[in-house]
């Protein structure tokens, strides 16, 4: 099988995980797990996904996630990157920006049709040369499998109206050096107290509440993958100081920048 596609591979989870290496990574492609036997755990984002026969998780760009060991669990691994999607295929582009769904458990027909059109994605994947009309496959059939996969009923919060939407954007933008509720208010014409309800709607925390969360996130995430210090990180991040940068840190979650990087690299990925 093929190991350098530009846009897309198709390959078992053991494969992946093998392949990757012990520590954290942030890579620029996504990848769909599919599980066909078996069950266990995958941490993505410190969220912790229960993974059973049916289940289907989905990792984007940028993300930290956890490989547990051993890999109690068998899968097919579809990994892509965004430029494979077509600019049409809206609803397709839409999961792949927002804080779009993760985790679904089809129904047993819905999961039968999925497998099916996974099942062509990988033939043509395996195809032995790569012509215009192989890349148009891949495509349509990547297209259909997201757009399937936003049809499963999955437990959420509530849609996100548009005011959260503008607010996510702009914090997913900003948030380095941007951490005032204010800010975001004013810029994007609307009051804190609106910003509050949309974001508490929308994913069940205050607007600050929501800005902390995207922080801390991202603090997370350099300090698993990176070789950044701690005072790297701080400035990365917006802080004038490392101290208030760890002050803010061990505030919320209860643990210093070092001691957070060390015990998520004694766990292999």
């Amino acid at each position: 099988m093929r190991q350098d596609i530009t846009l897309l591979e198709v390959i078992t989870a053991a494969h992946l995980r093998d392949r990757m290496e012990t520590r954290p990574k942030r890579s620029d492609f996504h990848w769909l797990l599919a599980v066909t036997k078996g069950s266990g755990v995958h941490e993505v984002d410190s969220t912790e996904y229960s993974l059973s026969v049916g289940s289907w998780l989905w990792v984007r760009p940028g993300q930290m996630h956890r490989w547990r060991d051993p890999l109690t669990y068998e899968a097919t691994a579809v990994l892509f990157e965004p430029s494979l999607l077509k600019p049409q295929t809206l609803l397709a582009q839409e999961m792949t920006k927002r804080r779009g769904p993760a985790h679904w458990l089809p129904d047993p027909q819905t999961q039968h049709q999925l497998l099916q059109v996974l099942r062509l994605l990988e033939q043509q994947f395996t195809a032995k040369t790569v012509s215009r009309v192989q890349m148009e496959l891949w495509h349509s059939l990547l297209s259909v499998l997201l757009l399937m996969l936003r049809e499963v009923p999955q437990q959420r919060t509530s849609d996100l109206d548009d005011v959260f939407i503008r607010f996510h954007e702009a914090v997913e933008r900003d948030y380095r050096h941007n951490h005032k509720v204010n800010a975001y208010a004013t810029a994007l014409g609307y009051s804190s107290r609106t910003l509050n309800r949309s974001a508490q709607a929308a994913v069940g925390m205050t607007a600050k509440e929501y800005i902390v969360h995207r922080i801390v996130l991202e603090a997370k995430r350099l300090l698993a993958y990176s070789e950044l210090t701690a005072a790297e990180v701080a400035s990365a991040l917006g802080f004038s100081e490392p101290t208030n940068f760890g002050k803010f840190f061990e505030r919320y979650t209860g643990t210093t920048p070092m001691v957070f990087r060390s015990a998520y690299r004694d766990v292999r990925l």
